[in-house]
């Protein structure tokens, strides 16, 4: 009962950098268009915790038809952004790892295609990160040399077996 009656941008709910699109999602509202996925923050009567709210807005009328205001059903999506943040973070923080890594640091997708190639695998391989990538047929039994293939092609195998779909250009007891 706190709330009813009171303006909800003009009485200290929404702050100041947050309310003319919160009062454009309101007014397109007021003449019937919907608002869907929307965000903006909320506070805490307090002021000191922001909610983050995922809003859907749409016209509210009377019986006749006639609009009267507009409804909203928010989703507090605060967790959802912070799990969001920490991810993004440990993503940069991982992407710059194997960037800056002074070992080399390969990646293959579920077929085997390479999909990462950081620099020292470069420098030591000489192909660059360009050249692996470029082709989605470049597997990691191609950079293989012909004399370790007696020992590095029954490991390939070996992981094959335990991941059917890590190599398909050619079965590798086919080589």
């Amino acid at each position: 009962a706190e709330v009813l009656g009171k303006n909800l941008i003009d009485d200290g709910y929404i702050r100041e950098e947050d309310k003319e699109s919160v009062k454009r999602v309101i007014l397109a509202s007021l003449e019937g268009k919907e608002a869907e996925h929307f965000e903006f923050p909320l506070y805490t009567k307090d002021g000191t915790k922001r909610i983050d709210v995922l809003l859907n807005a749409s016209a509210r009328r009377d019986v006749q038809g006639r609009l009267v205001g507009m409804i909203g059903v928010g989703q507090d999506i605060t967790d959802m952004k912070q799990v969001t943040r920490e991810r993004d973070l440990a993503l940069r923080n991982t992407r710059s790892l194997i960037k800056t890594a002074n070992a080399p640091i390969f990646g293959v997708d579920m077929k085997g295609n390479i999909n990462e190639w950081n620099r020292k695998a470069a420098e030591i391989t000489g192909f660059t990160k360009h050249e692996v990538g470029a082709h989605s047929s470049t597997c990691m039994r191609d950079f293989v040399a012909l004399r370790n293939r007696d020992v590095a092609i029954p490991m390939l195998v070996s992981m094959e077996s335990r991941f059917p779909s890590f190599i398909v250009q050619k079965p590798l007891h086919d080589l």
